[in-house]
């Protein structure tokens, strides 16, 4: 024992073999690397945490530079090279390390959005290449140092075990380098509980549309991205929303909060019931699609390189998910799908205002310069005009839909509520879906346009929008509010007409914002 201690002691003074040492600090460097990137570049990393990756470092380092042979060295060696890589990537893009959620977004994305992801990225790939340096400068040095004595690699592996058995599941294993492989095993759990939760027995609910109208049209547009205080709707000095400025019967509620910074978690509960405490419920629980289609709806799902092209257990009870190319091509399809069928549900997810901000075409590149349109522009253009670009897009996209349904005798209502924000204000290089979340983020337009139609059925809850337009709102109301626009009967299991923004009864509750961890719940009044 004391000679494995003396051996310890010799490797991390340097005396057993500078090769040895060299590899041991280009190790431990590469798999502190991220927590250096994040101190360095944003200097809100704790001396604590600093401290606790220094020291979980330090005992991995040891053990790999203890280890034999060579070639089970370089096996073990390359996921962890890649993994350190994969945790800085995430770090210089968030500035938080990866969670589980980020995973299981990897899980399910398409190719078209991570391919565009990594290409509007390439700073943050280039911050790995100090990590592969380092690592090719330990594999250099492993291979050119002696091999260590059994004693030292044994002392090394015990060293390991016990740091990992007194440290499993604390604050330790949220941080690299053993961070990274324990967000992927809970990043798998979820999905295996989103997949669970989906392969369940659904039941039909039991719900009836009171005095069901002949052609009636209701859309749930989930907006992407879209921030507050950027809309000319909400007093914003460029003229980003000049359609909807100039819409009859239109209200923007000013006070409306969402329940998720992450697609991925914010989609799901804008289609259902479930709220930030019963996420899962999204996938157990009934949704919009089933409701509308239980009262004889014919139920669509139009979507553009989005969430809802790729997951599927939200969209298997809607009778046609339909994929566009483009978002302006939505309205076409609601117009089409309305003249054909006389009662109609539509849910609508288009890539929006996602960034990175290049989905507007010129007739929209009103804010100049930034980088789709014309020269090269700095980093304030990207989050700044070109941003305001994509709205002036999604105006024109929201105006379609709208005229789609605005069909002479219709009843129809469409509500148009964004999954998350994003922190696009001049100066501001802090990017989103944070654990930390600003205001932009989660201060997202909630906007509700009924038909005339609509207004003369239904003039007490007509009042009830008007009357709840500054009043606090979130994500848990959309549901409801659907459901009763379209004077749905939910059963007692279901109804809360004290959640529906249309009812006379409407009170405000606690509002909570679930964080990109998929466990961690904020409050936000």
């Amino acid at each position: 024992m004391f000679g494995s201690i003396t051996q310890m002691y010799y490797l991390c003074t340097g005396e057993v073999h500078n090769c040895h040492m060299l590899c041991f600090l280009s190790l431990f460097l590469m798999f502190c690397a991220a927590a250096i990137y994040r101190a360095l570049l944003y200097g809100n990393e704790p001396y604590a945490n600093l401290l606790l990756v220094a020291l979980s470092s330090a005992v991995l380092s040891f053990f790999l530079t203890a280890m034999r042979p060579y070639w089970l060295f370089v096996l073990l060696s390359i996921p962890l090279m890649w993994l350190s890589g994969n945790e800085t990537f995430v770090v210089v893009v968030y500035r938080h390390y990866m969670k589980a959620m980020n995973v299981v977004s990897m899980f399910i994305t398409n190719t078209t959005e991570s391919g565009s992801f990594i290409s509007n990225n390439l700073l943050a790939i280039l911050c790995d290449v100090p990590i592969v340096v380092l690592w090719l400068v330990a594999l250099w040095a492993k291979r050119t140092s002696r091999p260590l004595g059994y004693k030292t690699f044994a002392a090394s592996g015990a060293l390991l075990v016990l740091f990992l058995a007194f440290t499993w599941e604390t604050k330790l294993m949220d941080l690299p380098p053993f961070n990274l492989p324990l967000q992927y095993y809970r990043g798998y759990a979820i999905n295996q509980k989103i997949a669970q939760a989906a392969s369940g027995p659904h039941i039909t609910p039991d719900c009836q549309q009171l005095n069901p109208g002949e052609r009636e049209a209701y859309v749930l547009f989930i907006g992407e991205s879209v921030v507050y205080d950027h809309l000319s709707l909400a007093g914003y000095n460029r003229p980003t929303t000049p359609l909807m400025d100039g819409r009859d019967n239109l209200t923007l509620f000013t006070d409306y909060m969402t329940n998720a910074t992450l697609t991925l978690l914010a989609a799901p509960m804008l289609m259902t019931d479930a709220t930030t405490d019963d996420f899962f419920r999204s996938y157990s629980g009934v949704n919009s699609l089933q409701v509308f289609g239980a009262c004889g709806f014919k139920t669509f799902v139009l979507v553009c390189t989005n969430h809802l092209e790729y997951d599927t257990y939200l969209t298997t009870s809607a009778d046609e998910v339909i994929s566009v190319g483009k978002d302006i091509d939505i309205p076409a399809k609601v117009d089409s799908l309305t003249n054909i069928y006389p009662k109609t549900f539509f849910i609508v997810q288009g890539l929006g205002n996602h960034c990175y901000f290049y989905n507007f075409e010129e007739q929209d590149n009103l804010f100049t310069p930034n980088p789709y349109y014309g020269p090269s522009a700095q980093s304030d253009s990207l989050y700044y005009n070109a941003y305001d670009c994509t709205l002036r897009y999604t105006d024109r996209v929201v105006d379609g839909v709208i005229n789609a349904i605005d069909k002479e005798g219709m009843t129809s209502l469409m509500l148009f509520a964004s999954d998350h924000g994003e922190n696009v204000n001049p100066g501001d290089e802090r990017r989103s879906v944070s654990m930390n979340p600003m205001r932009s983020e989660y201060h997202v337009p909630l906007i509700i346009w009924r038909s005339q139609t609509w207004i003369e059925q239904n003039p007490e809850k007509e009042q009830c929008i008007l009357a709840a337009k500054d009043r606090p709102t979130n994500t848990d109301n959309v549901f409801y509010t659907l459901c009763d626009a379209a004077s749905i009967l939910l059963p007692d299991s279901l109804s809360k007409p004290e959640w529906a923004i249309t009812s006379p009864t409407f009170t405000q509750h606690k509002r909570t914002l679930l964080t990109p961890d998929g466990k961690t719940i904020l409050e936000l009044d």
